[in-house]
């Protein structure tokens, strides 16, 4: 097995009569590779009646005198004449393609082989001369050589002659990797694909071998029926291939008797005509350690949740395909769900170094994910600064790209960097990336960056809030609402509520409390009947939000002496909190709420248990809550109310310092971000 067969796999089909579809089987495992995303170089050796230039999809484009262009003959006549060539660009050609592919197709055709003079160099002269006399394994292996290094394909599908011929030897016994054997099942065929096989087990290649069937006609495959027998023969006489216990079969088609038409790019067709084609490209990326093959196990197995077989799958797949980057790539991503972070780190740093040593396609986008996923990982090795030098190293590079997933990966950029100044308290820088991001991308129309506007926005409000920005916050909900605020989109609509929770807290802190409670309102008509665990939630708070401004009414009216205002604005908050209760589970400011409505109603022993329970959710939060909320209309029953508070808050410490015996705990207080 040739060492190039990692990164470059040489693959000959082989016929041993005419007529069996040899070319259509390389010309449609070509289209699924290509499609796929491989680049791919066809090699034309029937050079008496070659056949891929028929596919239009193969044909390079017209030259200007619409000749036929030269190719392998005339590649082999200047090697004798001058030596080989320093460039192969006059001897391949880019074919036309389709323009959904993800790879990339090139032709070495036959050659000029309807003009005159074709083939001359041969003339007086056997395959064998050429082999013993004029030293063509030498050119043969350095136009190998000069395919894998100035071209780099992952495959070489080459188009052998029918028959014993030597030119079909060079294809299947000199260059090949892997053989793809095609025969009909009549006995000439069989018995000339044997005589093939055999001498291939000996070739110094020793290339691996793939049976193929075709055309077979619709027949009893029942034990005791002649295509039974036919297939025991093949599994008998064709042992050491790789698929000889089931050799592959490809039905006939009588629509292919009438034109070279490519199954796999029929998308029309009804009957899977494809599938033969389909698993014969699986079976030859199988065999050439393909890393699609290890990409695709270490999916499943991650499906399964099986990430140590995943991890496996990767590394198997590197070693027969080192530097490969789709394993590199998914290899970080693998490490960072095990909080293997700074193998990710490594990992990426490896990337970064290959992808101007290797020819990505795409290789800016393909930098700026890596980059991105790398600060990713530094920002969990809480490696801040290096994170942010990273994700500026995005911003300098690609900032001015108007390439649309570059612009993507930009705004994802933008909003994390947002989160790691978060991290390092550095609001104002946040507040100022947030807005770079909105600056650049609030107009777009790619859903993907209206989803990250979306964020940045909501992300924008949290910080204003917490910095008590109110009349910015609701400049900036506006902005929100303006955007998305009539959005019907699945994945906006707790942004949606988020918003106005916001809107309704500024308003509120500004002191126009009745448009707050319009705006809590509005949340409970427009989601309340949504059954989104998410948004039921959110529900929730907007309705203790709303009773707890019922109570800041209730208490103003209490300070004026409007004790039926009072009173009413006290039912109001209870008719709130109890909805809230139908969206919620155990909240604490729900608790609270409740409570401190019972205590000022003089039900005092029936808030204390609601309180004892708010304090034990979270007893920093409540302490602090109650203290600031009590110096807006202080009366005289939060005196009392606040004393309760600290009592319960006392004894909640000791029963927990019990717990930990005697050791009074230390609770550390953390800025919550979104």
């Amino acid at each position: 097995m040739s060492d190039n067969l990692a990164l470059t796999r040489f693959v000959a089909f082989y016929s041993y009569k005419g007529g069996v579809g040899r070319t259509l089987a390389l010309a449609n495992c070509a289209r699924v590779l290509a499609a796929g995303g491989k680049r791919v170089l066809l090699m034309d050796f029937d050079l008496e009646a070659p056949g891929l230039q028929h596919f239009e999809v193969f044909r390079p484009k017209k030259t200007s005198d619409d000749t036929a262009l030269p190719g392998f003959s005339e590649y082999l006549e200047e090697c004798l004449k001058n030596g080989p060539p320093s460039a192969l660009t006059h001897y391949i050609h880019k074919s036309q393609g389709h323009k959904a592919d993800k790879g990339k197709v090139w032709l070495m055709p036959a050659g000029r082989h309807e003009a005159p003079g074709y083939l001359s160099f041969l003339n007086g002269k056997s395959w064998s001369d050429f082999y013993s006399l004029q030293e063509g394994y030498k050119i043969l292996e350095n136009l190998r050589g000069q395919i894998v290094k100035k071209l780099g394909p992952d495959y070489v599908l080459m188009d052998a002659r029918t028959g014993l011929s030597e030119i079909g030897g060079i294809a299947t016994h000199q260059l090949a990797d892997i053989v793809v054997l095609v025969f009909n099942l009549n006995a000439q065929n069989l018995a000339g694909a044997l005589r093939v096989f055999k001498s291939l087990q000996t070739a110094p290649m020793n290339p691996k071998v793939i049976l193929v069937a075709s055309p077979v006609p619709v027949v009893p495959v029942d034990k005791g029926t002649p295509f039974e027998k036919k297939m025991k023969q093949i599994s008998n006489d064709f042992q050491g291939a790789q698929n000889a216990d089931k050799p592959l079969v490809i039905p006939y088609h009588p629509m292919l008797a009438f034109s070279e038409r490519i199954l796999v790019d029929d998308h029309d067709d009804p009957f899977s005509s494809d599938a033969p084609y389909r698993q014969l490209t699986d079976l030859i990326k199988e065999l050439a350690k393909d890393a699609d093959i290890y990409l695709a196990k270490a999916n499943e197995a991650r499906r399964k949740g099986d990430l140590s077989t995943a991890k496996i799958s990767l590394l198997e797949g590197l070693e027969n395909n080192p530097e490969n980057p789709s394993l590199l790539f998914t290899l970080v991503g693998h490490y960072y769900l095990e909080s293997e972070y700074q193998k990710s780190v490594d990992t990426c740093s490896l990337l970064l170094q290959n992808i101007r040593k290797n020819k990505y396609p795409d290789p800016q986008l393909f930098e700026a994910i890596i980059l991105l996923n790398k600060s990713f990982a530094l920002f969990a090795l809480d490696r801040e600064e290096e994170a942010l030098t990273t994700s500026q190293q995005i911003l300098t590079e690609f900032g001015s790209s108007q390439q649309p997933e570059l612009q993507t990966i930009l705004a994802n950029t933008l909003l994390f960097r947002g989160s790691i100044l978060l991290r390092l308290n550095k609001d104002e820088d946040a507040l100022a990336t947030y807005e770079q991001l909105l600056k650049k991308f609030i107009d777009s129309n790619q859903l993907e960056l209206q989803n990250l506007v979306a964020d940045a926005l909501t992300r924008k409000l949290s910080i204003q809030v917490e910095m008590r920005r109110y009349e910015e916050v609701l400049l900036t909900a506006e902005q929100f609402l303006t955007r998305f605020g009539n959005s019907d989109r699945f994945e906006l609509q707790e942004q949606i509520i988020m918003t106005l929770i916001n809107q309704g807290v500024a308003l509120s802190k500004l002191g126009h409390t009745e448009e707050a409670l319009a705006v809590y309102g509005q949340i409970l008509s427009r989601f309340g009947d949504n059954q989104r665990p998410e948004l039921r939630k959110r529900v929730g708070k907007a309705m203790v939000n709303q009773g707890s401004d019922f109570i800041f009414l209730a208490k103003q009216e209490k300070l004026a002496e409007k004790l039926d205002l009072f009173l009413e604005h006290l039912d109001q908050a209870n008719t709130a909190l109890e909805k809230a209760k139908q969206y919620l589970d155990e909240d604490p400011i729900y608790l609270q709420n409740q409570a401190y409505l019972l205590f000022l109603r003089g039900e005092r022993e029936a808030a204390v248990p609601l309180l004892k329970q708010a304090i034990k959710l979270n007893r920093n939060e409540i302490v602090k809550g109650c203290h600031e909320d009590s110096k807006d209309h202080h009366l005289p029953e939060d005196d009392d109310f606040l004393k309760l508070v600290d009592k319960l808050a006392s004894e909640h410490e000791f029963l927990i310092a019990e717990l930990l015996d005697g050791t009074k705990p230390t609770v550390r207080v953390n800025r919550r971000r979104h």
